[in-house]
C-alpha cells in the first residue's frame, strides 16, 4: 500500500499542514499521478482528493487534569526542533484540547466546487477511472506483477516497467522543476498511452518536461 499523506504524518506536524500546503501544485499533481496508477493499492486521506485547505491538527477531548498534561506534553515534544526552541514559539502550537482546534480541522466540503480544488478533484476522478478500467483488470488477471525494473540514473527522472505476462505497464516521470534528457527516454514510449501529465512544454521530443508523468500499456 502506498500513500502521499496520512493522519499520522499530518496530525503529528505542529500545525497540521497537508501536502498541498507544503509542496508546489505541479509536484503534488505529479505525485498523485504516480500514486493512483501504480499497481500497489493507494491509500487516500480525507480531503486529499480536492487538496483540502483545512489542516488536520492533533485534537482530543479529555478531563481537565489529563488535558493540561497532554497540552504541555504536545508542545514539549517540539522543543528539540530549532523553530520551536523558544517557548513563545511553542505556545503558538494549537492547543489539542481546545474546541477551536477540532473545528479548524473540519473539512470545507464546498471547496470542491470551484477553482484549484475542483481541478484537483477532476484529476483524481480521471486517474481513478483509469485505474478502475485499466490497472485493476490487469491486477485481477495477473494478481501481481511477475517482474519489474526501474531506472533512476538521470537526476530526478524515473522509469519503471511492470510485466504482467504479455502486458507491460510503463511509467516515465520527471520529478523536478527542470527538464531532463535521460538516455532511456527514446525507448520508453511503447504501447498505448493511459495518462499523461505535463505542466510545461518539453523543449523537444528527447526531453522530459518538468513535473511530467506518462503511463503507457503494451499488451
Amino acid at each position: 500500500m502506498t500513500f502521499l499523506q496520512n493522519h499520522d504524518q499530518i496530525g503529528n506536524r505542529a500545525f497540521g499542514e497537508r501536502i498541498s500546503a507544503l509542496a508546489p501544485a505541479p509536484a503534488v499533481r505529479a505525485a498523485t499521478a504516480l500514486l493512483l496508477l501504480a499497481p500497489s493499492p493507494p491509500l487516500l486521506f480525507m480531503g486529499e482528493e480536492w487538496a483540502a485547505s483545512a489542516p488536520f491538527l492533533y485534537f482530543c477531548d479529555l478531563e481537565p487534569a489529563l488535558a493540561s498534561r497532554v497540552r504541555d506534553g504536545r508542545r514539549g515534544e517540539f522543543a528539540r526542533f530549532t523553530q520551536f526552541a523558544d517557548e513563545e514559539a511553542r505556545e503558538r502550537i494549537p492547543d489539542p484540547t481546545a474546541e477551536a482546534t477540532f473545528v479548524r480541522s473540519k473539512l470545507a466540503w464546498d471547496e470542491r466546487d470551484g477553482g484549484a480544488h475542483a481541478e484537483m478533484l477532476a484529476l483524481y476522478g480521471t486517474l481513478l477511472r483509469t485505474r478502475r478500467e485499466t490497472i485493476v483488470p490487469l491486477l485481477a488477471r495477473g494478481r501481481s506483477a511477475a517482474s519489474y525494473e526501474w531506472d533512476a540514473s538521470a537526476p530526478r527522472a524515473l522509469r519503471v516497467r511492470w510485466t504482467f505476462g504479455a502486458a507491460t505497464l510503463t511509467l516515465t516521470a520527471q520529478l523536478a522543476d527542470e527538464p531532463a534528457r535521460p538516455r532511456w527516454l527514446a525507448e520508453s514510449a511503447t504501447g498505448d498511452e493511459l495518462f499523461a501529465l505535463q505542466d510545461g512544454a518539453a523543449p523537444d521530443a528527447g526531453t522530459l518536461a518538468p513535473w511530467s508523468v506518462a503511463w503507457t500499456l503494451r499488451t
